[in-house]
């Protein structure tokens, strides 16, 4: 899975959350956390920058090049450090004391559960960009730093291929509508947060239910395979969708300058 379906989980995580809470203001801000929870731990993949070696790596006087980083298994390589339950806690932790910061204190329990629930959405949406890189190919690190700082990694399951899974970004993109949807319905709604509920439940078991009905087809995700696994993709989502939904998505991508 890449940015821009993990971005859209996160803004469903980030309106399934807002839907809990009352302040009519917050609706857009949960959206925004939880984007950028949902895009956060690609936050490593800045090493492939193809100036990151004359200036982050410059100026931290590293010994290794962007790419060396990238494809290691170094504390902050890609599905280290920043894929963890760790870095996600932390940094979701910023945007409950930010405000704090901005001589806001404020003893009311109705802005305390605010900042609460903004951490909880960055937190939630991180950690189901994790969830959704497992069952990609184990390739360099075979899975995610989950339990960081300890060291196994986990997933690596090759379900998936990184990319070209547009039945399971059809699942997400549908989920955040509705989300988002319900997220500008008025609280009055006595069913809102049941729907919503409901909603976000159905789209992790039909996520799921897509990707355990996958045949196995990434016999090796080492870069020797990797065009026959990139065109069996493909061919697994032209036989997933109805004609005019796979051409559809095709050329959607095609125009993209993200892979989802």
């Amino acid at each position: 899975m890449d940015i821009l379906s993990h971005t859209i989980t996160g803004i469903a995580v980030g309106a399934g959350v807002g839907n809990f809470v009352k302040p009519p203001a917050s609706r857009g801000i949960f959206i925004l956390i939880g984007a950028l929870g949902g895009a956060f731990p690609d936050i490593d993949a800045i090493s492939l920058w193809s100036k990151f070696d004359s200036t982050l790596g410059s100026w931290l006087h590293l010994t290794h090049t962007g790419e060396q980083i990238y494809c290691g298994k170094f504390w902050y390589s890609h599905h280290g450090f920043f894929h963890s339950l760790l870095a996600m806690a932390l940094f979701g932790s910023l945007f409950y004391w930010i405000p704090f910061l901005k001589n806001k204190i404020s003893k009311k329990k109705v802005v305390l559960k605010v900042h609460t629930m903004w951490a909880l959405t960055f937190f939630l949406a991180g950690t189901f960009h994790l969830l959704e890189d497992m069952p990609t190919p184990d390739n360099i690190w075979g899975g995610v730093r989950l339990f960081f700082p300890f060291e196994v990694y986990i997933g690596g399951w090759n379900y998936i291929w990184w990319w070209n899974n547009y039945d399971l970004f059809l699942i997400i993109l549908l989920s955040a509508m509705l989300a988002i949807i319900l997220l500008y319905i008025p609280h009055s709604f006595r069913f809102k947060k049941i729907i919503t509920s409901g909603i976000l439940c159905i789209g992790i078991v039909m996520y799921c239910f897509q990707v355990h009905q996958r045949p196995v087809f990434i016999f090796d995700s080492t870069s020797s395979q990797y065009p026959k696994n990139e065109a069996n993709s493909l061919l697994l989502q032209q036989s997933l969708l109805p004609p005019y939904l796979y051409q559809t998505m095709k050329k959607l991508d095609e125009h993209l300058p993200l892979y989802f």
